[in-house]
């Protein structure tokens, strides 16, 4: 009984014709090779042709880092956020239109600013990762988690101030 799932048609393959001026059974190391089944006559779970030429990038392959824009403009606007709530507390009191000022622009720096700019500089080290060769640099992720702290600060300082404003202003 022959096998239907062999890959030509379930008939064993026969042996390849010797190549004039060979003996019986060897093959001419000067002959052509034997041309190579088409795709369709491969079977099941065979390995398709993967002959292709891969291009490799030109020249010397550079080691990459994060990105230190988007994580120093971080830290930036996370100490500018406590610096504003500090004026607000230092130039003003809590009944005052600058104190809200102060320190809705300190919240707005430290909550919305500071924690966008820390999302964009993560999107793109993690780009910078995948890219290729990566070296971490330990102060980049110290900055890293210092914009974090002090842009959590920033909003607790802030959100306290304003939350002291509204209650001074429409307390009872």
């Amino acid at each position: 009984m022959s096998n239907p799932f062999a890959p030509h048609g379930g008939q064993p393959s026969p042996d390849p014709a010797p190549t004039p001026g060979s003996r019986s059974g060897e093959q001419s190391p000067f002959a052509a090779p034997a041309p190579s089944p088409s795709p369709g006559s491969q079977g099941w779970g065979a390995a398709p042709d993967t002959d292709l030429p891969v291009a490799l990038p030109p020249g010397p392959t550079t080691a990459t880092t994060g990105p230190w824009h988007f994580v120093s403009a971080a830290a930036v606007t996370a100490v500018l956020s406590i610096v504003l709530g500090l004026a607000a507390w230092l130039g003003s009191t809590a009944t005052e239109p600058l104190w809200l000022t102060l320190s809705g622009l300190g919240w707005f720096t430290a909550g919305i600013v500071t924690f966008i700019l820390l999302g964009l500089h993560i999107q793109a080290d993690t780009k910078r990762q995948a890219a290729g060769l990566y070296v971490s640099n330990p102060t980049q992720t110290l900055l890293y988690r210092a914009a974090l702290g002090v842009g959590a600060v920033g909003v607790l300082i802030n959100a306290v101030e304003i939350a002291l404003w509204f209650g001074k202003a429409y307390g009872g």
